[in-house]
């Protein structure tokens, strides 16, 4: 029997006023780890008040 490693974390990191957030998808995702994707974002993103995005 062989397992299949799967999943998702998430990081996050402040350089003086510039916060990065990582994310690293692991294997293949199920609908479950899609489900906990949106209360991790929110959690790592408390006390954050004005938020931007860029690629």
């Amino acid at each position: 029997m062989s397992h299949t490693r799967h999943g998702l974390s998430i990081g996050i990191e402040r350089m003086e006023f510039n916060f990065f957030m990582t994310m690293k998808a692991i294997g293949k995702l199920t609908h479950e780890d899609y489900e906990s994707i949106a209360p991790m974002i929110d959690s790592a993103l408390i006390g954050i008040q004005e938020a931007k995005v860029k690629s």
